[in-house]
């Protein structure tokens, strides 16, 4: 065996079992943190008005109000007229 095959397959030897190692940022570490940021601001999560939290959140399509804004910003489009929504 030469030197440079031989230098060459220590090489491809070190290559194979640094690949085969997993890597730090692989590794998961198991923590229980289920109950953290679950109860914080929940108060997002209420509609802009009472008709689209009774269409289930589907209001997007056919909102022709100033609530349009919260549930498709593109609806601003099919306003007609000016309107104010107060929470």
């Amino acid at each position: 065996m030469t030197r440079v095959s031989r230098t060459f397959s220590w090489a491809l030897a070190a290559l194979v079992l640094l690949a085969a190692r997993p890597a730090a940022g692989q590794i998961t570490v198991p923590t229980d943190n289920t109950a953290y940021g679950t109860t914080a601001a929940e108060f997002l999560l209420l509609g802009a008005s009472a008709r689209g939290l009774a269409l289930s959140e589907a209001y997007a399509a056919l909102s022709t109000d100033v609530s349009a804004l919260y549930y498709n910003p593109a609806g601003i489009a099919q306003l007609d007229r000016p309107g104010a929504l107060f929470t």
